[in-house]
């Protein structure tokens, strides 16, 4: 998502709200979010590019969404990701919290169907290759030894890695690396 991408979440569960906000600017940064309890306090659902609601508020303001852009993904307690086309995306706030991190993706990505958190093309080919030893758990020293790299360029290129894609813990660019594919779940332990 861009720096322009504005989030909202719609939840009369302040925890619940509090809690997804701080996922998504932990793990998808920079974003805009904002949340209500209601979606009838939003005399613009238009300005936000995606829509995090209950399932009730999506079936009474439907047409709202019919008539947008704004990409709705319905909050549930116990349903995952929808795969269908008719059914909006789903993200189960009682999982866990790769579980939901990896349903929200899916919920940002529809925005922008094709593509991924769209940042990978920002980074280095060996930014990608580092990301990669991250994400299978590698520690700098090891990463530094298998690309033959000094160190310090290890670190270098994780400090930029961590600027570009605004993701600052080792699971976060983990779970970023299984879902734009540079790793796979069993490269992954």
């Amino acid at each position: 998502m861009s720096a322009s991408s504005r989030i909202l979440l719609v939840t009369p569960n302040r925890l619940v709200g509090i809690g997804l906000k701080k996922l998504l600017l932990e793990y998808f940064s920079p974003l805009d979010v904002s949340i209500v309890a209601d979606l009838g306090d939003v005399p613009e659902l238009r300005s936000f590019d995606v829509a995090f609601l209950p399932s009730d508020s999506y079936a009474f303001y439907r047409d709202r969404f019919a008539a947008i852009s704004t990409t709705p993904v319905i909050l549930t307690e116990g349903a995952g990701v929808s795969e269908s086309r008719e059914v909006p995306l789903t993200v189960n706030v009682t999982g866990t919290e790769s579980e939901i991190v990896e349903q929200v993706q899916r919920g940002l990505s529809a925005h922008r169907p094709g593509r991924g958190h769209g940042k990978a093309e920002h980074l280095s080919a060996r930014e990608v290759g580092v990301l990669r030893l991250v994400a299978r758990g590698y520690l700098n020293k090891q990463i530094a030894d298998k690309l033959s790299i000094s160190l310090h360029t290890v670190i270098s290129h994780r400090k930029n890695i961590t600027r570009k894609l605004g993701i600052k813990t080792v699971s976060g660019l983990t779970i970023y690396a299984l879902l734009n594919g540079l790793v796979s779940s069993k490269d992954v332990g």
